[in-house]
């Protein structure tokens, strides 16, 4: 009997959607926060548009040779390194006191960002019920 089936769907699931939750909640917070951060840094719409820019092009674009690597190491040390990289640079973001620094940061958060998604499909679909792979990919993205 697997951990799953013994302990119940439940815990994962539940864990899944909070990792998602606070994934995506950290990852989208800069847009909200953009009018603060052009006050503070004294930036222009075109700066301000490539503090977006240079997270969501880099996240975008990570994810396919995170999907690769996902493929190739264990996907549960891969999803562990992203959520733990987007934590982390997330935080140096919030410390970050330079428009450079604010732009690497970001960059170096979608990459780390890129590997959730790649790692998160295919633990979901190994761990839970295989007759319902809808239910298995759907839940989490409750999150």
């Amino acid at each position: 009997m697997s951990r799953t089936t013994a302990r119940g769907p439940g815990v994962f699931l539940l864990l899944f959607i909070l990792a998602h939750f606070s994934h995506h909640l950290l990852t989208a917070v800069i847009v909200p926060l953009l009018p603060y951060l052009r006050a503070d840094f004294g930036l222009n719409y075109t700066r301000a548009g490539f503090l977006v820019s240079a997270f969501a092009l880099t996240y975008g674009i990570s994810q396919l040779p995170a999907g690769w690597l996902a493929d190739r190491i264990d996907s549960r040390l891969l999803l562990g390194i992203g959520i733990a990289g987007v934590a982390a640079l997330g935080l140096l973001v919030g410390f970050s006191g330079s428009f450079t620094a604010l732009i690497v940061l970001l960059v170096f958060m979608g990459i780390a960002g890129g590997g959730y998604h790649p790692a998160a499909a295919p633990l979901l679909a190994a761990r839970l019920e295989p007759a319902r792979p809808g239910r298995a990919l759907g839940l989490p993205l409750i999150g």
